[in-house]
């Protein structure tokens, strides 16, 4: 895989990897993020759903589950947002 992602990374940008990537999942998105704070900053997208698209937008930074990683400097992970209690004040849950 890693080769791979270095191939398509040298021949067709970093999109083409995040598509890669994300076809080896059942999620929506795939995107790389740079914190900028306050602001969380869109660096590329890809996104299953619109597959054109290069970039996400740029989001407070506290309106973002990144944020969250950002925080606790580990990975986040949820099945449901809207039933995870963790996120019941968080303003991304019901975005």
């Amino acid at each position: 895989v890693v080769r791979h992602c270095r191939t398509l990374l040298a021949r067709d940008g970093v999109h083409a990897v995040l598509c890669h990537l994300n076809s080896r999942t059942a999620h929506r998105y795939s995107g790389v993020y740079r914190f900028d704070p306050p602001v969380l900053r869109s660096v590329a997208l890809f996104d299953r759903e619109r597959p054109d698209r290069r970039r996400g937008e740029d989001a407070p930074m506290g309106e973002t589950y990144c944020a969250i990683v950002g925080e606790t400097e580990r990975t986040f992970t949820t099945a449901d947002a809207p039933a995870d209690p963790r996120l019941a004040p968080h303003p991304a849950r019901d975005a």
